[in-house]
C-alpha cells in the first residue's frame, strides 16, 4: 500500500530528534524518511529505527528526490535558528510539528518550525515566533509574546500576557508569574519562580526567583554552507 503522507526529513540527530520522532512517528501527515546530521560519521546508523542518511551535503539530492520539507531537531536554541535560516535559503520549507495531545487556544497562533510536544499547551490568543518548542506539560498562559527559537522545558507554567524573548531558556518546572518579561537570551533556572522582569542575557534562579548573572547577549551569525 502507497504511503500518502507527505515524506519529512529531521535536521539534527541527537537526543532531541528522539523526542521529535516519538511525538510524530504516527502522524497522518508526515512519514519520516530520515535524519541529517553534520556529525553523522560519528553516530549510529539509525535513531529510534530510522536512517541517519549523511550530513547537508545530500540535501541536494533529497530536494531532487521531491523532499522539500524538513524539521529542525536541535535542542540548542541558536544553533536551531541558524540552521532554520540556513535551510530556507536552500530552498527547504521548515515545518511545525504537533503532537495531537497539543492544546492551543483560540486566537493563538505560531511561526515555521516550532514543536509541540505531548500535553503542551499554549493558550489564547498567544504569539509565538519561529522555531519554539514546547516540551511536555509546558501551559503558557493568554496573551502571551513569545520570541523566536525560544525553548520550554517541561512541566514549565507561565501566567498570562507574559513576553519572553528570542532564544530564552525556560527552565525544568519553572514558574513566570503573570505579565512578567523575560529578556532576549535569558536563561531561567530549573524549578524558578520569577516575580520581577529579566534583562537581556539574564540567569535567575531559585524560588524567589533572583538574578545569578547578566551573561553577554551571543553574536547571531548565519551558518557557512
Amino acid at each position: 500500500m502507497t504511503d500518502s503522507r507527505t515524506p519529512l526529513v529531521l535536521v539534527g540527530a541527537g537526543g532531541h530528534a528522539k523526542s521529535v520522532i516519538s511525538t510524530i512517528v504516527d502522524s497522518p501527515e508526515y512519514r519520516i524518511v530520515g535524519l541529517i546530521d553534520d556529525g553523522f560519521a560519528s553516530m549510529p546508523d539509525r535513531v529510534l529505527g530510522f536512517p541517519v542518511l549523511g550530513g547537508r551535503d545530500l540535501l541536494p539530492k533529497l530536494k531532487e528526490q521531491g523532499i522539500h520539507n524538513v524539521h529542525v531537531c536541535i535542542g540548542d536554541n541558536l544553533v536551531r535558528g541558524q540552521m532554520s535560516r540556513w535551510l530556507r535559503t536552500q530552498g527547504f520549507e521548515v515545518v511545525s510539528l504537533r503532537h495531537s495531545s497539543n492544546f492551543s487556544g483560540i486566537g493563538s497562533e505560531y511561526g515555521a518550525g516550532s514543536f509541540f510536544h505531548v500535553y503542551s499547551l499554549l493558550g489564547a490568543e498567544c504569539i509565538a515566533g519561529e522555531g519554539c518548542i514546547l516540551q511536555p506539560y509546558s501551559d503558557i498562559g493568554h496573551e502571551t509574546r513569545i520570541g523566536d527559537y525560544v525553548q520550554f522545558c517541561p512541566g514549565i507554567h507561565t501566567g498570562g500576557a507574559c513576553d519572553i524573548g528570542d532564544y530564552a531558556f525556560i527552565g525544568l518546572g519553572a514558574v513566570i508569574l503573570p505579565g512578567i518579561r523575560i529578556g532576549r537570551h535569558a536563561i531561567v533556572g530549573a524549578n524558578a519562580v520569577v516575580r520581577e522582569d529579566i534583562p537581556d542575557g539574564g540567569v535567575v534562579v531559585g524560588n524567589p526567583g533572583r538574578l545569578l548573572k547578566v551573561r553577554e547577549i551571543p553574536k547571531v551569525t548565519s551558518l557557512a554552507g
